[in-house]
Formats: C-alpha cells, sequence, structure tokens
C-alpha cells in the first residue's frame, strides 16, 4: 500500500498524531485516510485507464503487425506462385516444346493445391482471352480485356506484381482478388497475362481464429482504400473505397521512405482504437478497431464501486486485483499469441523445400533452415554468425555486395537475383552448384533484415542441358536424313533422265529407222510404228517430268535462280494460278545445301496453296545479299488459323522451320482467316556459301 511511504513524506506536524486529542486524530486520521484512499483511488483509477488504453493501442499496433506479416507471406506465396509458373512458360518458350491445354492445365492446378489462400490460377493471352486455366478443362471462353489488371500489364512492361480491385467472378459469383504478372515473348513483346485468384475468405477464416474480443474489428484494405475482407464480415462493404478515413488520409500525409503504420488514438469517451500497417512490398493496409466502449466497460464498473464506503474499498481492491490479474492475462495471451505466431513462422520456415537464409546489415547469418544445412552441407551451428561469403564462390563475392548495395538504395522490398547474370553457391565440400534466389527486406528494431530463399537448380539446369542435346542430335539426324534423301533424289533423276530417257530416245530412233524402211502400202504397220513413237514421246516427258520432281536439274547445273524460275513456270502450267516473281542479288553465289533448301521450302509452300489455299495469286520474293538470303511466298488465299494446334501427321510447315534451322536461320510463317499466308525464311550469309556452289 502506498500509505506508510506517502506518510513517510509528510510534514512533522502533521505525522505526530498523539498530540491531537482522539476523536480530531480520529477525525483528522479518517479525513486524510478518506482523502488518501479518494486521492489514491482516483489516481489509480486514472492511470488504469491510461494504461488500458495503452495497452489497447499496443495491441491494436502489434496485432496490425503480425497481420501485417502474415498477409505479406500469404502474398508473396502467391507471388511466388506466379513467378514460377511464369518462369515455367518462358522455359518452355526458349526450348521449343510448349506442352499442350491439358497439361498446362494440370501444371496450373497443381501449383496452387498447395497454397490456400489461391482459389484459381490463369493464363489471358495478349486479347485478354482465357487460354489456360486450373478451373476448368477445357477452358471455357472468358475474355478480360476491360479489367484494369490486364489494361495495366498490357500498357506497362514493368508493372511486377499488381493486385487488382476485389470484383465477383463471372462464373460463379463469388468475390475475388486478382494477383497477377505481365508475360512476354523471349524476343521481346506483349504476350498474355498470368494471374491467381485470391479467396477473401481465406483473410476472414484467418483473422477468426485469433479469438478476438467482442467489439474488434479488422480489416484488409487495397492502398487505395477498398475493402478486401474483414472480420464481422460486412457483405455490402466489400470493394467499396474508404479512402477519405483517417487512416488513409495519415498514411497519404507519412513520408513513403519506409513500411508506415501507426495508431489513431481514441477521440471521446465512446471511440475507438485504430491500429494499422501497410503490408511490406505491396499495395496492402491492415487495420485492428478496438471499441471503446467495450475496452474501458470494466474500468467504468470499478469506478463506480468507489462510494461505497469500506466495503466498497475492499470490492474495489478485489477488483482492483482483478483487473490485475486480467490484464497479466490479456497480456499473457497476446505473448502466447505472438510465440504461436512465431511457431507457425518456424514450422513454415523449418518445412520450406528451398533454402532460407537470413542476414543482417554487416552479412552476418542470422537465420539459416535446413533446408538450407542440406543444400550447402553445413549445420545452423556453423552458419550462424559466419559470414555470407562462405557460402559463395570467390569469384561472385564482390559482386553480390555490389547488388546487396544497390539493393539498400532501392525502394522495392524484394528483388529476384541472377536475372542478367548467372549465380552459384559454395558447399562446404568446396564444390560450386548454380542457384536460384530472391532477396527480401524488412525492419526489425531499427535494423534491416534481408532474407534470401535459394534454389538449387543442378538438375534443372542439368535436364536443360540434355534436352538442348537432344534436340541438337536429332536436328543432326534430321539433316543427315535430308541430305541422304536428296543425294538419292539426285541419283535416281539423273538415272532417269540419263540412262532410261536415253535408252526411250533410241528406242524411237529405231521405230524410225524402221519406219522408213517399210513399203508404203503396209499402212497398218506404218499406223502401229506411229502410235508406238507417241507413247515413246510420252514415256519420255513422263521420265523427264518424274526426274525434274525428284530433283531438277536446273538445280545443280544453273543453280537456284532457274530452277526457281523453272518452278514458277511449272507451277502456273499445273494449277493456272498466276505467280510474280522478284528476283534480287543473281550476283552472289549460293551453296548445294543452302540451295537445295530452299528450293525445297519454295515447292512446299506452293504445294500447301494448291492443297489448302485456294488463292487466286501468289507472290515469290527471292532476295540474295552480303547480310544472308530471305525468300517470302505470299497468297491471297483463305489463310488459317496460326494459334491452332497442328494436324496430326502434317510435317509440311515444321519442316520448313526445320530446314531453315538446320542453316542456321529462321522461318516465320503468319496467317489468320481470310487474310492469307506469308511464308518468310532468312539464312545467314555463312550458311549460303559453307557448301559446294552450285550457282
Amino acid at each position: 500500500m502506498p500509505e506508510p511511504a506517502a506518510a513517510s513524506r509528510l510534514p512533522p506536524a502533521v505525522v505526530h498524531l498523539g498530540a491531537l486529542r482522539p476523536t480530531a486524530a480520529l477525525a483528522l486520521f479518517s479525513a486524510l485516510t478518506g482523502a488518501a484512499v479518494i486521492l489514491g483511488t482516483v489516481w489509480v483509477l486514472w492511470e488504469l485507464r491510461d494504461k488500458e488504453i495503452v495497452r489497447a493501442e499496443r495491441e491494436a499496433a502489434n496485432l496490425a503487425q503480425i497481420l501485417a506479416e502474415q498477409t505479406a507471406r500469404a502474398v508473396q506465396s502467391a507471388d511466388l506462385m506466379l513467378r514460377q509458373t511464369q518462369e515455367r512458360l518462358q522455359a518452355d518458350e526458349a526450348s521449343g516444346f510448349l506442352m499442350d491445354e491439358k497439361g498446362i492445365h494440370r501444371l496450373l492446378g497443381a501449383r496452387i493445391s498447395g497454397v490456400p489462400q489461391v482459389r484459381t490460377q490463369s493464363i489471358f493471352d495478349a486479347q485478354g482471352n482465357l487460354w489456360r486455366t486450373s478451373r476448368a478443362y477445357p477452358t471455357p471462353e472468358l475474355n478480360v480485356a476491360d479489367h484494369e489488371f490486364f489494361t495495366v500489364h498490357r500498357e506497362n512492361q514493368n508493372t511486377g506484381l499488381f493486385i487488382d480491385h476485389p470484383a465477383r467472378s463471372r462464373i460463379d459469383g463469388a468475390w475475388g482478388l486478382q494477383f497477377s504478372r505481365r508475360l512476354d515473348w523471349r524476343k521481346g513483346g506483349f504476350r498474355g497475362v498470368i494471374a491467381v485468384t485470391v479467396d477473401p475468405v481465406y483473410f476472414e477464416d484467418l483473422y477468426k481464429t485469433l479469438k478476438l474480443e467482442r467489439g474488434t474489428s479488422i480489416a484488409l484494405y487495397l492502398a487505395d482504400g477498398r475493402l478486401i475482407a474483414s472480420e464481422p464480415h460486412f457483405e455490402e462493404r466489400i470493394g467499396k473505397s474508404f479512402g477519405d478515413s483517417p487512416i488513409f488520409e495519415t498514411l497519404a500525409a507519412a513520408p513513403e521512405s519506409r513500411q508506415r503504420g501507426g495508431i489513431l488514438p481514441m477521440k471521446g469517451p465512446q471511440g475507438t482504437i485504430v491500429g494499422y500497417r501497410e503490408v511490406a512490398g505491396f499495395p496492402l493496409v491492415v487495420s485492428v478497431a478496438l471499441d471503446g466502449a467495450s475496452m474501458l466497460g470494466a474500468w467504468r464498473q470499478n469506478a463506480a464501486l468507489v462510494g461505497g464506503g469500506v466495503l466498497g474499498l475492499l470490492v474495489l481492491l478485489g477488483v482492483a486485483a482483478t483487473l490485475l490479474a486480467r490484464e497479466l492475462a490479456r497480456d499473457e495471451t497476446l505473448t502466447q499469441a505472438l510465440a504461436e505466431s512465431e511457431a507457425r513462422m518456424q514450422g513454415i520456415i523449418h518445412s520450406a523445400m528451398d533454402a532460407i537464409i537470413t542476414v543482417d546489415e554487416e552479412q552476418r547469418v542470422v537465420l539459416f533452415n535446413p533446408a538450407a544445412e542440406a543444400m550447402f552441407g553445413r549445420t545452423a551451428a556453423e552458419a550462424l554468425g559466419a559470414h555470407l561469403d562462405l557460402f559463395l564462390p570467390q569469384r561472385q563475392r564482390e559482386a553480390h555486395r555490389a547488388f546487396v548495395a544497390s539493393f539498400r538504395q532501392d525502394q522495392a522490398r524484394s528483388r529476384a537475383m541472377g536475372e542478367r547474370r548467372e549465380i552459384w553457391g559454395l558447399r562446404a565440400s568446396g564444390e560450386e552448384f548454380p542457384i536460384d534466389a530472391s532477396i527480401s527486406r524488412v525492419e526489425a528494431g531499427g535494423k534491416r533484415l534481408y532474407t534470401a530463399v535459394v534454389r538449387d537448380v543442378t538438375r534443372r539446369r542439368e535436364s536443360e542441358r540434355q534436352l538442348r542435346e537432344s534436340h541438337r542430335q536429332l536436328r543432326e539426324l534430321s539433316a543427315s536424313l535430308q541430305t541422304v534423301r536428296e543425294a538419292e533424289r539426285t541419283r535416281i533423276a539423273r538415272e532417269l533422265h540419263d540412262e532410261l530417257g536415253q535408252q526411250l530416245t533410241g528406242l524411237k530412233l529405231d521405230l524410225s529407222w524402221l519406219g522408213s524402211r517399210l513399203r508404203e502400202d503396209k499402212t497398218g504397220l506404218l499406223d502401229k510404228i506411229a502410235g508406238m513413237k507417241k507413247t515413246l514421246d510420252t514415256t519420255v516427258a513422263g521420265v523427264r517430268r518424274i526426274s525434274s520432281e525428284l530433283r531438277p536439274l536446273l538445280l545443280d547445273d544453273l543453280g537456284l535462280v532457274p530452277a526457281v524460275e523453272w518452278l514458277r513456270d511449272d507451277f502456273q502450267r499445273r494449277s493456272g494460278i498466276p505467280v510474280h516473281l522478284h528476283v534480287a542479288g543473281r550476283e552472289f553465289e549460293i551453296g548445294k545445301d543452302a540451295a537445295t533448301a530452299v528450293f525445297r521450302i519454295l515447292q512446299e509452300s506452293l504445294t500447301n496453296v494448291v492443297r489448302h489455299a485456294q488463292a487466286s495469286q501468289v507472290w515469290i520474293a527471292l532476295a540474295v545479299s552480303a547480310d544472308g538470303l530471305r525468300l517470302s511466298i505470299r497468297d491471297d488465299g483463305r489463310g488459317m488459323d496460326a494459334s491452332a494446334a497442328p494436324k496430326d501427321r502434317s510435317f509440311g510447315l515444321i519442316g520448313i522451320r526445320e530446314r531453315a534451322i538446320m542453316l542456321g536461320g529462321s522461318a516465320r510463317i503468319s496467317s489468320g482467316p481470310g487474310e492469307g499466308t506469308v511464308v518468310e525464311v532468312d539464312l545467314p550469309l555463312n550458311s549460303l556459301t559453307s557448301s559446294e556452289k552450285t550457282a
């Protein structure tokens, strides 16, 4: 009790009560005791009220920070899944191997199976059409070209992760939040958008698990004030903007150089205390509101017991003890909640398949999970306190320091490492291995911590190398088969032309000699001989036609341009379709392999025109220069859907591309329904002169 200490500080005249009469002393003691009890009670109650408010403010701020961190981890998980799918699509494009629709559907479904906050993962093409989705197979028809997330990615190349406003699904009407990233082609250009639909109910279920006090509400907003989720749930408020509320007015006036958050103090006896915190690295804000009436209800009840006299004093002391116990219980509950949150976070870190390493400003390791132990061959005891250089090869340490220094100045909270250069890790055994890593930055206790998520990509690199080697071997085999095929065609064509043609010509001469020696009255024999001569003429023409189709002798004897002109004339004669030919650069020599490839590509393209195009005209342009060769074949036919899957055993277009690739060039085929078809082939200069010259 404070009374003895207070009494010891009173003047001597007041302390020595024995000098007074008992009644006066008793009255004075009673008055002083009453005044002391009243003043002490008022002081204690007022201090308790301030303490309750301070505790509530601290609880709201801590809870807002915890929820912001949990929300950041949930968003990071969804973003990591987006980036993994984005990398997979880019890798498939680089390798030339694209999964079919069902394969991509299964891939998307497998990616979201372990991320409970994600309901759907979808890929949209450059026109906003739904291309692939984990929701349904076959892919339903849906266009999102009018959605903000699609417009933002289409018009901005470096948007990164974009979080759209909550909206109802056009399929099932449920609320969803679109997290999206832009997809680009490897050679540049907008390819489309990959997005995941995050379920706001996930955050509301998370808030329910906290078992909040009565009158406490939690809300999750976008940075512009639109409500995403809340507990208690208010359906009519979802998606509405609260940008004019004091939270966002305060955030707008605060500096943007660090993570922002704080407390809105209670105004008036019936106000609320609001703790808010921005989610690190993402345009999201979490708020926790404590109702003043509920928060101070117990305090008001205790204050009403002061006038009850001695009994009231005893009751007040009992209630004060109860309040103290409740205060400790609340602090213990909050501490336990923090400990459980920390345990959940540690569980996630320890169960992660990727290595997670956290370092301080001096690049000293402060966190090293089991996956990192297995990856680098060092125990956590060996790693903690060690410099990060211990896990990097000597040649990359300086570059890593420069990267960290740049990242310190960057406003971004996370960044992928190794986007412009290959990065390697160093095991305890001295073995180097390739890695993929992303780094994020947080502030704790006024200090910055850097966390890297590291993945060993040795197997992936080896698989990519084996796949490239397999493709190289297949192309070499295809080139060898093409060479053997052309050699065989040349041999057969020459044998048909030289041997069989000469023999048929000799037979015709013999028939002519025989006819000249028959008497004129042998009309029947002369007619028979004339018929045999016509048959021989037809046979000779057929042999020459078959020989030309197998391998035009013009290609070997006179070169590519005469062979192309012969093919143009033969195509016009047989199909009746006019062909406009433009040739430039005749003075350049073209090797045998390149000439054969160009001739066969042109032959296959004209065959496709006859079979499929229903064209009325064809334009051919052949240009040879010091930079290389370009062949263009264009028709005005009905065209085709270039994005449609190729038909079974339809190898014509594949053969065109492969012939160009085997010579180090490229082939582009563009078409559209009703727009005709254009085949463009480019061959580099070295491929034109790398074989025997024929022109």
